[in-house]
């Protein structure tokens, strides 16, 4: 490690391989840490046929997407699990992703007891004088991650080895600093969970919201009068904004994600430096579709943010008609909808969903149901945008407290920052 790490001046720390610690913790390889009697060991090759009443095993997949409930894991049979007691899991073991989030260590619930772990999960049992919760946040330290990153052999599969797990460090302070670290560290967790429960309870109202108020299900006070059936080509036209090609302007690229996940600055490239010559300019509240993925939601309006901006050949630009009855934030919110994807997969032809055609001659003559008023969609988009905008809010916020965690972490796990215990 470098010698600019912020402790090397001070009095009291040592020099190892994590960095610049306190002279009386120590710096461990993952193998020191475990009961002799269970060495570090990955779980059941082949797990067999399915079972219904056999033995749960831990996939990497239920690791990294924090899916941990017996009910939904495979089963293996009695036979095979007795051939691999070695990893059969007890609470307070840890459990360590081979694969995909390589590193990624998750301790064991007391739910999961019994249990065991597939080829690509790595079992830690760890002896009494180290805590699970302060291993698992020691293995998801910055410098730790970095060294597991590095450690990733081959391009397809990104597996480490058993091998190559053993021998990672980490800084282990006395127990009770262990447990003093890994509580200040759970607590964050905690808030950045809540927030995420918050984030999930809102952007539930807001669906069902859309459901209500996109359909006509729900009225907002003070409007009347029936929804009106029309076609889109009634509501909007394509527009053709081709720039002038110059090899030495530069192009702010948007490009627009599937599953209506909104417009995105790819890159700003030169006139030179793009092989395909076809450029269109955006305007603010003009409405893109993929061509090529809009069967995967990938539609949008454009917001005054890319405004200006530059699309390719391969996406198609439509603005309301003049004195159309049609707000366009209006529908854009509409497009999000299960029920305009299936508008535009009717309107694509082929017969793999990945190569499929959209014809948008077809998709102008479907018809919409909309408010009769403009002022009413106005009020209905008000809505949803407010809606929207608390769920951005707490998004930044957890982003934020994560951002946070990551640099206690730094501190805490490094001992720059010491707890009192």
């Amino acid at each position: 490690m470098s010698g600019h790490d912020i402790n090397a001046n001070r009095p009291g720390y040592k020099e190892t391989k994590v960095g610049w610690i306190p002279e009386e913790w120590e710096c461990a390889e993952l193998h020191t840490v475990v009961d002799s009697k269970r060495p570090i060991c990955y779980g059941v090759v082949q797990t067999g046929d399915n079972e219904v009443d056999g033995v749960p095993c831990v996939r990497v997949t239920d690791l990294v997407e924090g899916t941990l409930d017996p009910t939904r894991m495979i089963k293996t049979s009695a036979k095979i699990h007795r051939q691999y007691r070695r990893t059969e899991l007890k609470a307070g073991d840890l459990m360590i992703a081979l694969r995909g989030d390589a590193g990624l260590a998750v301790d064991v619930p007391a739910s999961l007891a019994g249990a065991n772990l597939t080829r690509g999960v790595a079992l830690l049992s760890k002896r009494d004088c180290y805590s699970s919760r302060y291993l698992v946040n020691a293995l998801a330290a910055p410098a730790t991650s970095l060294i597991f990153r590095r450690a990733v052999n081959g391009t397809a599969l990104q597996e480490i080895s058993i091998g190559t797990l053993k021998k990672i460090s980490v800084a282990i302070p006395p127990l009770p600093e262990q447990n003093k670290i890994a509580e200040i560290l759970s607590t964050c967790d905690e808030v950045i969970e809540k927030t995420g429960d918050l984030i999930e309870a809102k952007t539930r109202q807001k669906k069902a919201l859309m459901q209500q108020l996109l359909s006509g299900e729900k009225r907002l006070t003070g409007f009347a009068g029936e929804w009106a059936e029309v076609k889109i080509g009634n509501l909007m036209k394509e527009v053709s904004r081709p720039v002038e090609w110059d090899d030495e302007e530069l192009y702010r690229l948007v490009s627009v994600r599937r599953r209506s996940g909104g417009l995105f600055f790819r890159e700003a490239l030169h006139g030179r430096d793009i092989k395909t010559k076809v450029m269109h300019t955006t305007r603010e509240n003009d409405f893109l579709i993929s061509k090529m993925q809009v069967v995967h939601g990938a539609m949008a309006m454009t917001t005054a943010e890319f405004n200006a901006g530059h699309v390719s050949g391969s996406y198609i630009t439509l603005v309301a008609r003049e004195r159309a009855p049609i707000h366009m934030p209006f529908f854009d919110h509409l497009s999000r909808t299960k029920w305009l994807y299936h508008l535009t997969f009717l309107s694509s032809y082929g017969v793999v969903i990945e190569k499929m055609t959209f014809n948008l001659r077809d998709f102008m003559k479907k018809e919409i149901r909309i408010p009769p008023t403009i002022e009413e969609q106005k009020a209905i988009t008000d809505i949803l945008d407010a809606a929207g905008g608390e769920i951005d809010t707490l998004e930044k916020r957890q982003s934020a407290l994560k951002q946070q965690k990551k640099a206690l972490m730094q501190q805490l796990l490094t001992g720059h920052l010491r707890v009192k215990v």
